[in-house]
């Protein structure tokens, strides 16, 4: 459902996203009680489909459908393990500021979400929640230093997240960009490696 999304149709994507979270509720619900590892599984690729989904509505400016579905998952997921909480987490947070711009609302949840990644050595998770706590404290009065902003790019580097490498270079550049212009020329070598 990722690589349909990202690559192709993102009408396909979301309606395989969809497809995702019906198959990983169902195996939520069919998972028998006691059997752990069944029952974590499910709640990592309900997790891991609801994010997906909420990329896909964020990119598309429809909210609405990834906020029902990152309730849901939340309310099913009250007691699952962190890593599935952060994420969803992390997916409502980034939901909500995106409609409201409410930095005081999101940015603990994003802090929390960013601990629990890299807690897990999550480096998928951590990119994310490192990504958007960034952008918060920019466009906040809290803007990341030049160190914040490669940290996210050697993050998404790791995970091959060419288009967060790209916008961390880019926004460590507007740190100097007022102050410095010529800081700012040699950074064309970065983006070309």
């Amino acid at each position: 459902a990722d690589a349909t999304w990202a690559a192709d149709d993102m009408d396909a994507g979301r309606a395989a996203m969809n497809q995702s979270i019906a198959a990983a509720r169902q195996a939520l619900a069919e998972a028998e009680a006691g059997d752990e590892a069944a029952q974590a599984h499910a709640a990592e690729r309900l997790s891991l489909a609801t994010w997906g989904l909420m990329q896909i509505c964020t990119e598309q400016l429809d909210l609405r459908p990834a906020v029902e579905a990152v309730d849901v998952a939340l309310a099913l997921l009250d007691d699952a393990d962190e890593l599935a909480l952060a994420r969803l987490r992390l997916a409502a947070a980034n939901l909500d500021y995106f409609e409201t711009n409410d930095a005081a609302r999101a940015r603990p949840a994003v802090e929390a979400a960013l601990s629990t990644a890299q807690a897990a050595d999550d480096e998928v998770l951590t990119a994310a929640a490192l990504d958007m706590l960034l952008v918060v404290r920019a466009e906040h009065d809290d803007p990341p230093s030049e160190a914040d902003w490669e940290a996210l790019e050697a993050a998404g580097r790791r995970i091959g997240d060419w288009s967060m490498v790209l916008g961390a270079i880019t926004n460590s550049q507007f740190t100097w960009f007022d102050r410095d212009p010529a800081r700012c020329l040699p950074v064309a070598d970065r983006v070309a490696t």
